[in-house]
């Protein structure tokens, strides 16, 4: 054996020669930089000791680079018991299975799991995009279960990815094997379809080529579209001098009054059921209990009530006749609604009145307005009045105004009319 510098005579062990000079140790060299020298393959070497971050820290590097805090490989130290992996500044960490990557940390920190090239924070059996500032990349499905026990046991599952060779979000079987609904929400309480004035567009499988068919959600909260697209307007009514068999609301002469109607089947505004409401002297009639004799008349919306309110003649009048009956069998009944108004607040005759038939129609929920022997009188004839409709909400309900301060009813035509269409109710 050769003999080195500080040790006589020389050692040597498992035919590879050990040196040492002052306090370093070399094995296979003769002029170790650490504390530990060890020779590799060719020009190889690896360092154990000090020489990388100074104080107290202990290092290993196999990268035959010593003298600097970023060159070693692995690094702690007893006051600072943190193990530190590094790897020189612009190169990468890979991690191996049979000497074949699985993983690798690529110089900046992005991370590839089944990745070798990862062009995003964590990108997992692929590269990856960087697009929208993404930091995740998932080549295939992602699936993800819930931390809570469901109503109907188990855990829930979720999948990310494809489904039926589209892309999308799925509800798988829960841990227990159930089937389970997926369920979208909100911190706002809003669910929404792209953003405001996006472009997006909602299809639903099931709706397709159904054109001029409406969608409503029915009784179960399930989208239907059975029932085609119609609008029907309807200004029949029934006799007056044969009808018999009225509920009287009232029969004498008063002002700014109300009185209640009660109809007694399903009228659906806006999917939302009455079965009476409340009519006023003042040419209101409005579906709910939030009745009012407000006799100053404003453009619609107003609010005067929060109710479903239609303004068939609004403005300060008297009445001296108003009644109701039902006709009819269910779920086709019509309750007919006769309401007599002056412009003189007396209840004056001819000239100052007109008389108005109102109609609701149980499961086509149409409603409509007859105006029969209009007075020449300007008022009466609406330049002082308000027609049209209101929905429930007040001031910020949406209206379907008729006419604000306009003349619209003539005194040489009887039987003018309208109506609105609320949709027929869901079978």
């Amino acid at each position: 054996a050769t003999s080195g510098t500080a040790v006589n005579p020389p050692i040597s062990w498992m035919r590879e020669n050990v040196w040492s000079t002052g306090s370093n140790v070399g094995i296979g060299i003769s002029s170790p930089s650490a504390r530990l020298t060890v020779a590799g393959d060719g020009t190889g070497q690896a360092f154990i000791g000090g020489g990388f971050c100074g104080g107290n820290y202990t290092g290993i590097s196999l990268n035959g680079s010593i003298g600097s805090c970023g060159v070693y490989n692995i690094l702690s130290s007893p006051s600072d018991q943190n193990l530190f992996l590094n790897r020189p500044s612009g190169n990468a960490m890979i991690f191996r299975e049979n000497n074949t990557t699985q993983m690798t940390l690529a110089s900046g920190g992005n991370l590839g799991i089944g990745a070798t090239v990862p062009a995003v924070r964590l990108a997992v059996n692929g590269n990856g995009v960087n697009v929208y500032a993404t930091d995740a990349w998932i080549e295939n499905n992602l699936h993800v279960q819930g931390n809570e026990n469901l109503t109907i046991g188990g855990r829930g599952r979720l999948r990310i990815g494809t489904a039926w060779n589209y892309v999308g979000i799925y509800a798988e079987q829960n841990s227990a094997g159930s089937n389970n609904d997926l369920v979208l929400g909100a911190s706002s309480g809003l669910v929404r379809v792209g953003p405001n004035g996006g472009g997006q567009n909602l299809r639903v499988s099931g709706l397709e080529n159904t054109a001029n068919r409406f969608v409503y959600a029915d009784n179960n909260g399930l989208l239907r579209n059975d029932i085609p697209t119609y609008r029907l307007a309807s200004s029949l009514h029934a006799s007056l001098d044969d009808i018999t068999g009225w509920t009287n609301i009232r029969t004498t002469c008063a002002d700014d009054a109300v009185g209640t109607v009660n109809w007694g089947f399903n009228f659906r505004i806006n999917g939302v059921d009455y079965t009476s409401g409340w009519i006023s002297t003042n040419g209101i009639l409005g579906f709910g209990s939030g009745s009012s004799i407000s006799f100053a008349n404003t453009s619609l919306p107003t609010n005067i009530s929060a109710d479903p309110m239609c303004f068939f003649h609004w403005d300060d009048h008297s009445s001296d006749l108003q009644r109701f009956i039902v006709f009819g069998t269910a779920p086709h009944r019509v309750c007919f609604i006769h309401s007599r108004i002056s412009e003189n607040l007396t209840c004056g005759t001819g000239a100052s009145r007109v008389d108005v038939y109102i109609q609701l129609h149980e499961t086509t929920n149409i409603l409509s307005i007859r105006y029969v022997n209009t007075g020449s009188n300007l008022d009466i004839q609406g330049q002082s009045a308000t027609f049209g409709f209101q929905y429930a909400g007040g001031l910020s309900a949406y209206a379907i105004p008729v006419g604000f301060n306009a003349r619209v009813l003539d005194d040489n035509f009887s039987g003018q009319f309208w109506s609105i269409d609320f949709g027929r109710t869901p079978p």
